[in-house]
């Protein structure tokens, strides 16, 4: 990119000001761009949550000598569209804790790196601007049983139970995950495996050699029928730089006594050696909620079956898939009643994220009004398994009986998108449903609740 130089006014303008007067003046220069002026505040609000001490992002940018080396890289990841790391379309809907940066804040980077990083004048409050931290109560914490050190490079899957602590029923509130180790944990996904389900859970747990057991897209292996919603649900997931999560107020995931929590951690050991972590979840807890919620997994679940194939063929660029359904008809029967919802009620959606594996190229969600009219939920143009996550509206999006809920899913299994399995590349193979990492998925994961 091409800036303009900023220099001083040159003498014969200068003497022009003060024959003609101000009007006669050629306009100020441009402000510079500064690290001091402007950078340093869109870093501490967009980039800092990851790139710190310890962290899972490669380098820190907590001060002006580590951004101004890195400044061209810095260009590079924004001119891109790769960092920060927000996959959503905001054209889509708005959304709560959004971490892209604004066309401004995009320019001032480039600009700043163009003109060789300027450091500027230091202002009096060196922490203005700065990322404010989402705090919860910390209520209770539970961990991991024991530490567990990556056996699988670069990308290691593995599921730990945790014991649940409580005596009574309890509604989770806040989330936040305190990872041991978090230069190596990528993200976490928590799910509450109920009292009937816990002896599925424990089986799946010692049937695998040491801390915790493999896993990938979920936390189930084995038999199919451990995966009925009725043993396990959704709790919060976690991504590096998200911090504390707070429910949407009045509202909580129930958990009942005897139940046992389990974490599906990804490590992520290409930038850093293997090392042990011991992960805690900290969690907020109410006794009542004034409207329990359900962390709701949407799909064509025929797909779950195999009555209905979603085949994605060996070496396709492109393939797409899509389910659409009134929920309050054919979902809210099922699983509605935990949080009193039952067919041919109306809800409201509070958040909603995507599940692909890694063939996944795109995905998006909407809602298509009884009256024809749609509402976009969500939109990721460019998949990536590595950054996932809820995103929660910043207005919650009432559903109601005959609007339907539409999921579209599109994978590129050609041989130039395959991963390494063991450092080698496969050839691509027949894609279906499934859990594993040579399958895929096509799932939307919505927060709801009653209105």
């Amino acid at each position: 990119m091409n800036v303009p130089a900023r220099t001083a006014l040159p003498l014969h303008a200068l003497l022009c000001c003060l024959v003609l007067g101000l009007s006669g003046c050629p306009p100020d220069p441009a402000p510079e761009v500064t690290y001091e002026g402007e950078v340093k505040d869109i870093l501490n609000k967009r980039c800092a949550g990851c790139h710190q001490a310890d962290s899972i992002a490669p380098f820190t940018l907590s001060n002006y000598e580590q951004a101004s080396n890195l400044s061209s890289v810095i260009a590079h990841s924004v001119e891109q569209g790769s960092m920060p790391p927000w996959m959503p379309d905001n054209t889509c809907n708005n959304y709560e804790r959004d971490l892209s940066l604004s066309d401004e804040e995009r320019e001032a980077l480039l600009d700043w790196a163009a003109i060789g990083a300027p450091q500027g004048e230091s202002g009096n409050n060196d922490d203005a601007g700065a990322q404010t931290a989402t705090e919860i109560r910390v209520d209770t914490e539970i961990s991991m049983p024991e530490s567990y050190s990556p056996q699988v490079s670069p990308d290691d899957y593995r599921c730990f139970l945790m014991d649940w602590n409580q005596d009574r029923p309890k509604y989770v509130t806040g989330f936040k995950v305190v990872p041991g180790s978090a230069q190596i944990v990528h993200h976490v996904i928590a799910f509450v495996v109920n009292p009937s389900g816990v002896d599925d859970f424990i089986a799946m747990d010692e049937a695998d050699d040491g801390p915790g057991y493999t896993c990938f897209g979920s936390p189930v292996v084995g038999p199919q029928s451990v995966s009925s919603a009725t043993r396990w649900r959704w709790l919060a997931s976690w991504t590096p730089g998200s911090g504390a999560r707070p429910m949407p107020t009045g509202t909580g995931i129930a958990i009942q006594p005897g139940s046992k929590i389990v974490v599906q951690l990804h490590y992520n050991t290409l930038e850093d050696e293997p090392i042990e972590d011991q992960t805690r979840l900290q969690l907020q807890l109410e006794d009542e909620v004034d409207r329990p919620a359900l962390v709701l997994p949407l799909t064509n679940y025929r797909w779950l079956s195999g009555s209905e194939s979603m085949l994605i063929p060996a070496g396709s660029p492109d393939t797409v898939h899509s389910m659409s359904a009134d929920l309050s008809e054919n979902v809210l029967g099922f699983l509605g009643g935990t949080i009193g919802l039952s067919t041919g009620d109306s809800f409201q959606m509070h958040s909603i994220g995507l599940h692909m594996h890694l063939l996944g190229s795109s995905g998006r969600s909407w809602i298509e009004r009884a009256d024809g009219k749609q509402q976009c939920l969500l939109d990721i143009p460019r998949w990536d398994f590595n950054w996932q996550g809820a995103y929660e509206f910043t207005e919650p999006v009432t559903v109601h009986p005959g609007d339907r809920f539409n999921l579209e899913c599109q994978w590129d299994n050609s041989a130039g998108n395959q991963s390494p399995i063991n450092g080698e590349i496969p050839e691509p193979q027949d894609i279906e449903w499934g859990d594993g990492t040579r399958s895929e998925m096509c799932l939307a994961i919505a927060y709801v609740t009653a209105l």
